[in-house]
């Protein structure tokens, strides 16, 4: 039993070893036979560590605790799991199929809603106990087959939130939904006969053209992104709408730590699309952009090149822009061009700090900054790509 594990010696040991190697205190400590659950306590160190930002609200508490390893890993980032709570709103009913270790399973609580954990692994559905008493978040949970508790009960849901897991009996990781486990493709009967919504994490890797033909009433993806990492794609599905005239909306977003919002990018699936304009001459362009994570899962060039007729396109590979004047609100890094750069001026970049992203050119970033002897920056950047077939290395500033 878990409960058993944690004493105060245990969190002491913890509190004491917070800053060491763990694999020095494995060595140190097995053969002592400390009086409490060496393993687990070696766990709590190296997960506290490695959720130093993604769970740092959460492990504030120093009676937080992790039943594996594998749990802090497969577990969503906190300003992920804000999201989904403010998509959720407050009041609501809400069955988390899937909890884990519980994060979006207690920030949804803290929002104000009654929710429902359900968890298959004994283990980790005592360690959600323990942590949202500790949390002081009320919470009700069932160790169970969350498929199995669905379908045998009566109970409806103002939402039904699942995150199904992405490994294989070999612990591999799989994408697709119908290699997941519950595969959702399978359960959109039962989901519509127990709630009117449905939220659905999957992987950022996600086909998102096979999703919008395997799921039914889709009115929204999310793709979100933290600090220019693609953390998910969020189906959301309201089964209150008609199937045949719901047309599905897209949002990529990016936040920070906190779960502010950065950057936005919405559009319908029925939105105008113009072709892409294609940058033949680079000489008056004072700006590139570089879309943000979410928006390249999204490939969105048709929209972006309806919305901003000055922006162009470097190439159909290169997924990088610019434009003769400033697009304030483009959903992505903005840049400052300083010049382009030539044979003759290279030799500048030696021992010059500059960041260096590499899009459909000959070199990687890190042969480029070998070949240049370029140093790691900060503000600058160096865009190495292709314009009219040829490379072209590219001198910026960042703005945002």
């Amino acid at each position: 039993m878990l409960k058993e594990s944690l004493t105060e010696n245990f969190y002491n040991f913890i509190s004491d070893n917070k800053d060491e190697k763990t694999t020095e205190l494995y060595l140190k400590w097995r053969d002592k036979n400390p009086d409490i659950n060496l393993d687990l306590a070696i766990t709590q160190i190296e997960c506290r560590r490695k959720c130093h930002r993604k769970l740092s609200e959460f492990i504030k508490n120093p009676a937080f605790i992790f039943p594996t390893q594998l749990s802090s890993e497969q577990a969503s980032h906190q300003a992920v799991s804000l999201y989904h709570s403010k998509l959720i709103g407050k009041g609501s009913d809400v069955l988390d199929m899937t909890a884990g270790l519980g994060i979006d399973s207690m920030t949804i609580a803290k929002a104000g809603n009654n929710v429902t954990a359900c968890e298959i692994d004994e283990l980790k559905g005592e360690a959600l106990s323990h942590n949202a008493a500790s949390l002081n978040i009320p919470l009700t949970i069932e160790v169970a087959d969350s498929v199995k508790f669905l379908s045998s009960g009566k109970t409806k849901y103002d939402v039904i939130f699942i995150d199904p897991a992405r490994r294989d009996d070999s612990q591999k990781r799989v994408y697709n939904f119908k290699d997941c486990q519950p595969d959702v493709t399978s359960l959109q009967f039962l989901f519509r006969n127990h709630a009117p919504h449905i939220l659905i994490k999957a992987s950022p890797l996600l086909d998102v053209s096979q999703t919008l033909k395997d799921l039914e009433n889709i009115e929204c993806l999310h793709i979100v992104s933290i600090n220019g990492e693609c953390k998910e794609v969020l189906i959301e599905i309201d089964y209150n709408k008609d199937h045949n005239a719901l047309s599905p909306s897209f949002k990529a977003l990016d936040m920070d730590n906190e779960g502010n919002i950065k950057t936005l990018f919405e559009f319908v699936d029925n939105e105008v699309r113009n072709n892409p304009v294609y940058l033949t001459d680079l000489s008056r362009m004072g700006y590139l952009y570089e879309p943000n994570a979410s928006v390249m899962k999204l490939q969105p060039w048709g929209i972006l090149a309806s919305r901003y007729p000055s922006l162009k396109k470097f190439g159909a590979d290169s997924n990088i822009f610019a434009s003769d004047e400033l697009i304030n609100d483009f959903p992505g890094r903005i840049m400052q061009i300083i010049k382009i750069i030539d044979k003759k001026n290279r030799k500048a970049f030696k021992g010059y700090p500059v960041n260096i992203v590499s899009r459909n050119y000959p070199l990687s970033a890190d042969q480029l900054r070998k070949q240049l002897s370029a140093k790691e920056g900060k503000d600058e950047f160096l865009y190495a790509t292709r314009l009219n077939q040829s490379p072209v290395l590219i001198h910026c500033k960042k703005i945002r």
